[in-house]
């Protein structure tokens, strides 16, 4: 049953309201100090918690804001591969492994500094998966290692205007991927003229994704797949990183 309008005002209430306008004044006022910067590294965490003291871990580094860093890190955990997790520290990235993927750190430091460029790329033909075929690395290779042997880029991550992640049912996760219109005509001329095969889609050197055509792109691009965790928020940042493209490095 719902309150009259005459009804007198409930004390507790008025005093939850004065204590969540205090705090809004607060967090405004700190605001100017780093809040930005401490949301921006609990955000990086949604990966997953904290890591045991036997993982093993690397820092790395790269130019630019908050955003910047946490997209990075998100880039590097699918690089670095299966159950790989980040945390923002101030302006270094530090990854981390699990017990017994230590080698996982030691290709990905080596392929640093890994400039973070991305492109569209039809697939002339794909090995089966192989050890030591590195995501990043040459020839180009995805999470699993398989290797790619790509034609010239038909699309760059500059051309990308806007990235949203999403999800439904049928598909699990989705990232949703706009374009300028240079990039959407560059997307609708290669799904036309591969339409049956496949494209890949190429970050700093890794195969992100590989999907084949089914029928020409006129509108935005959707990358989509299982249920993965925090898969989508990781795409989304390659993709983003791939609009103005940073070098990250081994720090």
């Amino acid at each position: 049953m719902t309150e009259p309008p005459w009804a007198a005002p409930d004390p507790q209430r008025h005093h939850i309201g004065l204590v969540v306008a205090l705090v809004v004044c607060l967090l405004t006022v700190v605001g100017g100090a780093g809040l930005s910067g401490y949301l921006l590294y609990h955000a990086s965490r949604r990966d997953g918690p904290a890591w045991g003291a036997s993982w093993h871990t690397a820092s790395f580094t790269v130019d630019g804001d908050d955003s910047t860093r946490v997209d990075a890190g998100k880039l590097l955990t699918l690089l670095a591969g299966r159950g790989a997790r980040y945390e923002v520290h101030g302006g270094r990235i530090v990854v981390a492994v699990p017990p017994g993927r230590s080698a996982a750190l030691s290709r990905l430091r080596a392929l640093a500094p890994i400039r973070t460029d991305l492109s569209v790329r039809p697939v002339l033909d794909v090995s089966t998966p192989s050890p030591g075929c590195t995501p990043g690395g040459r020839p180009a290779c995805d999470r699993s290692g398989a290797r790619y042997r790509l034609g010239p880029s038909v699309l760059s991550g500059r051309q990308v205007t806007d990235v949203h992640t999403g999800s439904d049912r049928s598909a699990g996760w989705s990232v949703t991927v706009r374009f300028s219109s240079a990039g959407q005509q560059a997307i609708s001329d290669a799904t036309s003229r591969y339409a049956g095969q496949r494209l890949a889609i190429v970050v700093a050197g890794a195969v992100l994704s590989a999907p084949r055509v089914s029928a020409p792109v006129s509108g935005a691009l959707r990358v989509s797949g299982g249920t993965g965790g925090g898969q989508p928020h990781r795409v989304a940042a390659a993709f983003r990183l791939g609009q103005h493209p940073v070098t990250i490095r081994a720090a």
